[in-house]
């Protein structure tokens, strides 16, 4: 699953696939990634009281944030109870997580030899091969047949949709990725990741209108979600709606003032699409420092803070090396400089 940058700002966001832990009962369509534990998969009917019990321990420890007691308790139900599907696919989901493909891969398998036709397992096996797929890129293919297994199983299962299009867009085919995120928040339209990973995909290709949609989508199942506010301000202000983008970023920012992608795409915002003139340009600059406070030192922002910082040397003639790209900083400077703001080679 790999993180995509949007055009001209800086979102930053993984393609995400639904992984919701097994209950005892109940249904459900999963939760972000991040935060597994929500209530959203069933097990094979005639489980045990003692599988019931042991389950929702474990679920009571993640809740908690507490995976290893978690892992004891779903132990203690396989050994209670042979047949008990939840403890399988909750143990594959803890081991995932702490990157143990192996020891999951096993579970979910043990959790189909007892319920072939269990949807649920179909899609932590999706999940299990997109993590192997990491390292193996052979392993997408078996994602690929766990998701057509699973579709004939439950073709409603909005959650098996979502983590079959994080599939597809390692293969890819980013179309049928796009039908397939389609379908996933159209069936459940509270699933939070299908409206992000449509909205990162139509945004990656400038489809600004649906990714408007996508992203006011997402913040109706998860309402002031930063990652979705910055998406939308991204796609507002490639409609050119530069107060509605300027809205959205501040919105953003209130909510995580300490993450720095906020800060940035109000840089680009003020120096590249308001009127250029000298205070927008010194906000621009601010903003950029910021950001880099924030950044600097984070691999994941590395690039984006090279963008900002990067310097090149100024020849006689006011330019330039050809082989060198003037980071926005420099450029910005050297602007503000030229409208009597200050004399400076803009490093």
């Amino acid at each position: 699953m790999a993180k995509n940058a949007v055009w001209g700002g800086l979102v930053l966001m993984l393609l995400i696939g639904c992984g919701a832990a097994a209950t005892s009962g109940g249904a459900g369509t999963g939760s972000d990634p991040a935060n597994e534990n929500g209530a959203g998969e069933t097990h094979a009917a005639g489980a045990t009281s003692a599988c019931d019990a042991h389950v929702e321990e474990a679920l009571g420890h993640l809740d908690r944030g507490a995976p290893l007691a978690a892992e004891r308790s779903l132990m203690r139900a396989a050994r209670a109870d042979r047949g008990c599907v939840a403890a399988y696919l909750n143990l594959a989901i803890v081991q995932r997580q702490t990157e143990r493909l192996d020891e999951a891969r096993a579970n979910v398998r043990r959790a189909l030899a007892i319920d072939a036709t269990n949807v649920h397992a179909f899609h932590q096996l999706v999940l299990v091969h997109l993590a192997e797929a990491r390292t193996d890129v052979g392993a997408l293919e078996l994602a690929s047949l766990a998701c057509r297994q699973g579709a004939q199983i439950d073709a409603s299962f909005a959650p098996l949709h979502n983590s079959c299009g994080v599939v597809d867009v390692d293969r890819g085919r980013i179309v049928e990725a796009l039908a397939r995120f389609e379908r996933a928040y159209t069936l459940d339209p509270t699933l939070y990741e299908a409206w992000m990973n449509f909205g990162q995909i139509t945004l990656s290709f400038r489809g600004y209108e649906d990714a408007e949609r996508a992203f006011r989508g997402a913040l109706e199942a998860e309402p002031n979600d930063y990652d979705a506010l910055i998406g939308l301000g991204v796609a507002v202000r490639g409609l050119g709606r530069m107060d509605a983008a300027r809205e959205h970023y501040e919105q953003a920012r209130a909510v995580s003032p300490d993450r720095p992608e906020a800060w940035y795409n109000l840089g680009i915002l003020y120096q590249d699409h308001l009127d250029g003139q000298p205070e927008q340009l010194s906000r621009a600059e601010a903003y950029y420092e910021t950001f880099v406070s924030k950044a600097h030192g984070d691999p994941e922002y590395a690039e984006a803070v090279d963008e900002v910082l990067r310097c090149c040397p100024v020849t006689r003639n006011g330019r330039a090396p050809r082989e060198c790209r003037p980071g926005r900083l420099q450029n910005l400077r050297r602007a503000i400089g030229a409208l009597g703001g200050r004399d400076t080679s803009g490093c």
